[in-house]
Formats: C-alpha cells, structure tokens, sequence
C-alpha cells in the first residue's frame, strides 16, 4: 500500500481469511491489518516487524504463533469481538517487554476474551494464550474463573524485579459458585502443585469488566484466579515471605494451629527448575513461626515454598517466594498467605 503513514499490509476480505507465509516480512514501520469481520486463519507461524493492528475481525492461531511487537487495537473495534483467539497450542508472542506495558488480547473463542497485560518485563520475550477450563485441577473449581493463563518467556528466567501483570475477565466466565463482587486469589502451578502467589485481591470492576493487577516473579506455568478456597483447600493456613541478608536467604513462615502439623520441609527452585527439598523442620506445639536460612543462594532466581505435613498425612503448600541472588538490590516478596 502506498501513500502517507506507514506502509501496510492489510487483510479485507468479506470471508475468513487463512495467513501463510514463506519467507520474511521486512520493514521496521510495516504495519499488518486486520480489517475484515469475518476474521482470519493462521496456516502457519506469523512474524511481523512491527505493529499488528486489529480495525476489524478475529485472528485465529490454532496450532501456530503470531509475533508482534505491539498489538494495536483500534477503538472502534470491541475488544470481545476483536482479539487474538488462541484455541490451540499457538501463543501471542511479543518481544523485550521493558517498562511500558505490553497487552495481549487473547481469547479462547470470538467471543471471549482474556487480555493480559504485562510492564516491568525485565526485556523478556513473552509468549501468552488462554486456554479454557482449568488445569491442573484446583481444590473447587466453581469458585473459578474458567480459564487458565499460559505465561512462558523466553529465556526461561525470572525478570530482574517483578513484573506487573494484570488478568481480564468478564461476567459470566466464572463458575457456578463463583463471586464476582469478592476478593480473589492468584494461583501458579509450579511442577506439581498449585500455590497461591497473590491473595485477596480487589478486582477493578468496569461495566461487567474485571482486573486483577498484581506482581508476580517467575513465569513458564498456568495461572488460574479463583475466591478463596477455590485453588487450596481452607482447611490450613500458612503465610511465608523471603528476603536477603548479605548473601543468605531467610525464609519465614506462619501458620494459624500446630495441633494437625507433623512436619515441615522447605523447597527450593532455581530459575524455575524443579522444585526440591532442601531442609525438614519438625514442628513444635503451640509454634505458630517458624523461618530457615538458606545460606547457598543461587545466582539468579531462587523460589521456596513450604511443604507442610499433616497428621492425618495431607499435604499443604505455602505460597511460593523468591530471592534474586547476584543483583545489587535486595528483593522483599509480599506475604501472600494458602488458606
């Protein structure tokens, strides 16, 4: 297209559109449109130069991955109608994410939507799709929102600082018992279990609209919002937090009642490898804190969270902290109590 502005590739069938490409788009100001209500197919993956920008109309990825460097949306176009439908195993991919924030209109279907917008992304390639149901299963489901977020970046490290993530839902995308009004959790499946990394969270509520904006510090895995009780069990209570003193990494935790507790075992993970335990603790009668220092940081990300033994030999997991090892500030994880 020529002209003035920018130059373009524009998609403006009145019929869906299938996208395949061989060889390379070029051009750093290229901008690639979707005009076109009935929407567009990916044959294959789509890596753009510059601006993806969504006038009109659904791109669908199925099994393929679009990269943009920057999702447009034009204001004429409703967001629920008009995003990114990842219904397969394809991904929304935008790379360096620094400070300014980064949005990603994913959805499982067109119509349905699940943005999630990222800031403070450390210069991380990040790759995000929605996926519907939930998996791993959580503890009760109907206190969930219906969704899962696949959040990978690449490489697979934490960003320097937490990022800033913000999750989008709307009315009806939650499960039958779920509150739309109430506060909410922020759960990570990490290897084998899930934990809650944010808890009571208020949404921002704008016209059947719903924001969760939080921190988070590793990435690479599911993450699911639910009231509490819908991702753990609210048969236990504990609250750990970490930080760094020279190069020793102090882990605290809390629980409610020793009275069901055998044991403790505190897990590590490095660079959101697989978590390991690392020390046992033996609890105590009416100990209510406990805390370890782990004096062999890793360069890089450290993460922990409790291992918790009942009696009755249920497992409970803590949230999951971290400790960034080898930076010259100190990082102080929120307390971000498992029911």
């Amino acid at each position: 297209e020529t002209g003035t502005g920018f130059p373009s590739i524009e998609l403006n069938g009145n019929a869906n559109q299938n996208v395949t490409v061989t060889g390379t788009i070029t051009g750093n100001n290229l901008d690639f449109k979707l005009n076109n209500a009935a929407g567009a197919t990916l044959l294959a993956d789509l890596v753009l130069p510059y601006f993806y920008s969504i006038v009109s109309g659904n791109i669908t990825l199925g099994n393929f991955s679009l990269t943009t460097t920057y999702v447009n949306q034009s204001a004429s176009a409703p967001l629920v109608t008009n995003h990114i439908i990842t219904n397969g195993t394809g991904f929304l991919i935008i790379p360096n994410v620094g400070a300014a924030q980064a949005v990603f209109p994913v959805g499982v279907d067109a119509t349905s939507v699940n943005t999630v917008e990222i800031s403070n992304g450390g210069g991380l390639t990040y790759y995000i799709r929605v996926v519907d149901g939930i998996a791993p299963a959580i503890a009760n489901p109907l206190l969930a929102i219906n969704k899962t977020w696949i959040i990978n970046t690449s490489p697979v490290s934490a960003p320097a600082t937490p990022a800033n993530v913000t999750f989008t839902y709307y009315n009806g995308q939650g499960q039958s018992g779920f509150n739309y009004g109430a506060k909410v959790d922020v759960g990570q499946h990490t290897m084998s279990a899930w934990s809650i990394i944010r808890t009571n969270l208020d949404p921002i509520i704008n016209s059947g609209e719903y924001r969760i904006v939080t921190t988070i510090t590793s990435f690479d895995t599911p993450f699911i919002v639910g009231n509490r009780g819908a991702i753990l069990p609210i048969d236990f209570f504990i609250a750990c937090k970490a930080f760094k003193n020279d190069d020793t990494g102090i882990i605290t935790w809390k629980i409610e009642s020793s009275e069901s507790v055998a044991s403790f075992e505190v897990e590590k993970s490095v660079d959101n490898g697989a978590f390991r335990s690392i020390a046992s603790v033996e609890a105590q009668s009416k100990k209510l804190e406990y805390s370890f220092d782990d004096k062999s940081l890793d360069a890089g990300s450290n993460l922990y969270r409790i291992k918790t033994v009942l009696l009755d030999g249920k497992i409970r997991y803590s949230n999951t902290v971290a400790v960034i090892h080898n930076a010259k500030k100190i990082l102080v994880t929120s307390v971000s109590p498992n029911p």
